[in-house]
């Protein structure tokens, strides 16, 4: 049997001789000490964790309900059973109803034994069952992967740091809610399990870069926020954001493979009178969007307008969800000109949105939404089906029956989609676009997000007969290194490239640079944002062939560049 330490509350010697000697003789290996008083048990109790406790009911200095009270005071759940050769039934039930486990008499030790055994097993289950709950509600309040608080704790503290700054006039607190920026993009190239690592390593980090009475909790996913418990001014949660956005600029070593990865940051300072705890989170979270829609791995400072346009934001995208089954959304046509011959070589598809109360609402304003919440998948598939059936219908009218091509864009959402290929061949098969005419445009950003996977997805697409085109080229990652290895057609130069073009000035060297690299490669080139006819005379002296911008029209819908093409317009 297991080592049983026993503490006696007793002041007979010879009593407690006996106690032990029945214990020992069932076969249990017993560590006593016997005390008299309440000072020499409390001591006792500061010494060590005891197995049962047993006293006598009535001591000189000392009582066992005084004793019993001692333990009960502590908290302690610990056998306490009283043998006394004195008590009487009356008295021993009044025991029991104090917290006493058993009572035996001095007189029949016989029923010793069993009841220390009794009580023992007891008192094991109790600290079972007891551990089991403080772990289900350690489970219930802390996310299983990470150890961190969960939204619950979370909430729950951040009310309590609103409470106490309602008691203390000028006490503040800091929120910063944090997301991970292309997460899917990680869990997409290296997998979950890294995923995972890393979620588990961005966490100690985090809490690395707080106080101890700060708390970091995983609210979902790659989510995150933190509570500074006490802070002064606003300099103290920009402070904490700029030391982890500067810690996260160094790669994380997981598996042997180093990860890189950047957050957006949304900052609130709560303090008296800021409203819910779900309010305070809700105005982080919207702060945090806001740095990740401005570019990402940066932070942001929550204020007022930041909420309206939040709910305006909640508005439209609901509109939005609407807008296709409503047949809102209306494709519109930019030409695109061949620089040489001053003819009509296609047109882009750039998507328009007649609201019923807003009225024209550009891309600008409702595709960083659809790009969010994932609407821009059946968005951008619609938009190609209608393109395309429009470039099959304007090749009947078409003077001489000359060839005009017709470019789509492509999101990133789109480009991720493992379908992709076999939607673009519905579309060509259904609508009987010409080959070659059907022009998809990728940002160099999309394509080097998926870089193990781009070359696949382009080889694919152009199988089908499609031309493959690098939108915004310039402004992204511009890797030399990987556009050769892309079966790609054209570049498109940025229109930020060609607004700026001065005489001389860097943009006419970077223009100079992408249409050399495209020669060089045997790539097309086609300008956007052309405005003026010096523009286009600098781009026809580097030796840009094509382009598009207000010079020869603005974005029109189908019947007004029906009439351009009837008309044969050359520019």
């Amino acid at each position: 049997m297991a080592t049983l330490r026993i503490l006696l509350v007793e002041d007979s010697e010879d009593d407690a001789a006996l106690i032990l000697r029945e214990l020992r003789r069932s076969g249990h290996e017993v560590v006593p000490e016997r005390v008299e008083t309440a000072t020499d048990m409390e001591a006792a109790l500061d010494r060590q964790s005891w197995d049962v406790i047993i006293a006598d009911y009535a001591l000189p200095q000392f009582s066992g309900l005084a004793a019993l009270a001692l333990v009960l005071g502590r908290g302690i759940d610990v056998p306490f059973l009283i043998v006394s050769g004195s008590i009487g039934e009356e008295i021993a039930v009044a025991a029991m109803k104090a917290g006493a486990h058993d009572y035996v008499m001095k007189g029949n030790l016989s029923r010793l034994v069993p009841a220390v055994d009794r009580e023992i097993a007891d008192a094991q289950v109790r600290r079972e069952r007891r551990l089991m709950a403080e772990r289900m509600q350690h489970d219930a309040l802390h996310d299983s992967l990470t150890g961190l608080p969960n939204r619950v704790l979370f909430m729950d503290r951040l009310g309590l740091s609103l409470a106490r700054a309602g008691q203390r006039p000028g006490a503040q607190f800091g929120v910063i809610a944090l997301a991970l920026d292309r997460f899917e993009i990680i869990i997409g190239s290296l997998g979950h399990v890294v995923a995972d690592q890393l979620l588990v390593a961005v966490g100690a980090l985090l809490q690395r870069h707080v106080g101890p009475a700060d708390t970091v909790a995983r609210l979902a996913g790659d989510e995150y926020a933190i509570l500074l418990d006490d802070a002064s001014t606003l300099r103290a949660p920009i402070h904490a954001a700029e030391r982890i956005q500067a810690r996260l600029q160094q790669p994380f070593n997981l598996g042997g493979q180093e990860v890189f990865v950047t957050a957006s940051l949304g900052i609130v300072l709560g303090r008296t009178g800021s409203g819910k705890p779900e309010e305070i989170l809700r105005d982080a979270n919207t702060a945090m969007h806001r740095a990740r829609s401005r570019g990402k791995g940066r932070h942001e400072v929550f204020d007022e307008g930041m909420h309206a346009r939040a709910v305006d934001l909640l508005r439209l995208e609901s509109d939005l969800r609407r807008a296709l089954e409503r047949r809102e959304l209306v494709p519109y046509y930019q030409p695109i000109v061949n620089l040489e011959t001053g003819t009509l070589s296609g047109f882009e598809a750039l998507l328009r949105w007649k609201h019923p109360t807003r009225g024209l609402v550009l891309p600008d304003e409702f595709i960083p939404a659809a790009e969010e919440n994932g609407l821009i998948v059946p968005i951008g598939a619609w938009v190609l089906r209608e393109a395309c059936a429009q470039a099959a219908a304007w090749q009947q009218i078409s003077p001489e029956g000359a060839p005009l091509s017709m470019a789509v864009n492509v999101s990133g959402r789109q480009f991720a989609q493992p379908d992709l290929v076999g939607q673009v061949d519905d579309v060509l098969r259904e609508t009987g676009i010409a080959p070659g005419l059907l022009h998809l445009e990728i940002t160099e950003s999309a394509i080097m997000e998926r870089a193990a996977s781009s070359t696949e997805m382009l080889v694919q697409l152009k199988a089908l007969h499609a031309e493959i085109h690098v939108d915004d080229f310039g402004t992204g990652y511009s890797s030399l290194s990987y556009l050769h290895r892309f079966p790609i057609d054209a570049l498109k130069v940025d229109r930020s490239f060609v607004s700026a073009m001065r005489d001389g000035g860097e943009s006419v060297e970077i223009v100079r640079t992408i249409v050399a690299l495209a020669q060089a490669m045997g790539l097309d080139v086609v300008a956007e944002g052309l405005e003026t006819p010096e523009q286009k005379s600098r781009l026809r002296a580097l030796g840009c062939h094509q382009a598009q911008g207000t010079l020869f029209g603005r974005p029109m819908d189908a019947e007004a560049a029906t009439a351009l093409i009837s008309a044969g317009t050359r520019w």
